[in-house]
């Protein structure tokens, strides 16, 4: 009985506080999820005190951010807070739906289409479609899938909606037996799950696998290990980029190198494209892995083609004329570099990790004046 009044009194407080949140200028995406946030960090984070989370969450962060960037009470107005920033969702407006899915984006980016994976298949709602980069003679099946896939030796599978690697899949076909993210099965347990994407609401795409430039293979050469570069479009102004960083996947990671996942990352100056120093999340905390943990190589080296890429970067960005803020994904393999997503509202406490958003006048001027926008006029000069 008291446990069921506990969920009730739970449930109102809940319910109450969205409502206050929504009224503050939050989405009501994110306003759930900044309560669900704070509550957890209140009861559940057992790595800092009462006093220091209240210190945080008064100031607009979690206190994971204690560690995390080394916030004092000199530093911490040089940090986008997490607060403002889930404020600020969805920053991109309508204009999001060009890149939420992969699909619209390979589409609207086409005049730059030598910088997209090859695009395959779709299969969703019982349906398998073909898309315009399969190659000529593969039915559209499942057993045009499987002779796709014996015919390009890998392939990635992904969600047409998703991120942070959830529901990827890597297929293989390798010295006769076929491989699901680096495991051997057999033919029939294939065809089950290509089955399983088929009947799939969401969608899954088939494109190219891409394998990582070598200079980046030697570090770790199971995933692709992404560059991650967030760039902002202020105004009309010529889009910069705000910061960079390349992920390494690890055994505890798999195919993917999600850094929540147990990947490691290391940040990119953004002059000449050098990375050293690696750093890995353990529980809340962010620390340093100057090697890679299963390698044992060095996190250290330049970033093939940087001047390229970031070149190339500009362009697209200012192509994408209604997006102001983006966060793009790319693999670099021997011979170029490839967008595989862009992320209308990425994650900033890695990037920050390095340099505080508010020490870059560009980004400072940019997120100071939505979060001006997105509250409500009442509060606007308190």
């Amino acid at each position: 009985m008291f446990s069921d009044i506990n969920k009730l009194l739970y449930s109102l407080i809940r319910r109450f506080y969205i409502r206050r949140l929504i009224k503050k200028g939050y989405s009501g995406y994110f306003a759930p999820i900044v309560f669900d946030q704070r509550v957890d960090d209140l009861f559940r984070n057992k790595e800092t005190t009462w006093k220091q989370k209240i210190w945080a969450q008064k100031r607009g962060f979690l206190s994971d951010k204690l560690s995390y960037y080394g916030l004092t009470e000199e530093n911490y107005n040089d940090y986008l807070s997490d607060f403002d920033y889930w404020r600020l969702y969805p920053l991109n407006e309508r204009f999001s739906h060009w890149i939420d899915d992969k699909l619209t984006m390979k589409l609207i980016l086409h005049p730059f289409s030598e910088h997209i994976p090859e695009y395959y298949y779709l299969m969703y709602d019982n349906k398998i479609v073909k898309l315009s980069d399969l190659p000529k003679g593969f039915e559209q099946s499942i057993n045009g899938v499987i002779n796709l896939i014996k015919d390009k030796k890998a392939l990635a599978m992904k969600l047409v909606y998703g991120s942070k690697g959830i529901g990827f899949y890597k297929i293989e076909f390798k010295n006769g037996d076929y491989l699901i993210n680096n495991e051997i099965t057999d033919e029939n347990s294939l065809n089950m799950l290509i089955e399983s994407w088929k009947k799939h609401s969401v969608g899954y795409l088939i494109t190219e696998y891409l394998f990582p430039h070598s200079d980046l293979k030697k570090i770790w050469p199971k995933t692709s290990n992404t560059l991650r570069l967030n760039v902002i479009r202020h105004n009309n102004q010529q889009p910069q980029i705000i910061g960079s960083l390349i992920k390494f996947g690890t055994e505890t990671t798999g195919t993917v190198d999600n850094v929540a996942s147990g990947g490691i990352f290391s940040i990119v100056d953004l002059n000449n494209g050098h990375f050293n120093q690696g750093k890995i999340v353990v529980g809340r905390n962010l620390k340093d892995s100057p090697k890679h943990p299963n390698s044992g190589q060095p996190i250290e080296g330049y970033i093939p083609f940087w001047k390229d890429i970031k070149s190339k970067i500009i362009e697209i960005c200012d192509y994408l004329s209604g997006l102001c803020y983006l966060g793009i994904d790319v693999i670099i393999t021997q011979d170029t570099f490839k967008i595989i997503e862009i992320n209308s509202h990425p994650f900033i406490k890695n990037i920050q990790s390095n340099t505080p958003i508010y020490k870059n006048q560009f980004a400072a001027a940019f997120f100071k004046e939505k979060i001006a926008e997105k509250l409500p006029a009442r509060l606007r000069n308190n």
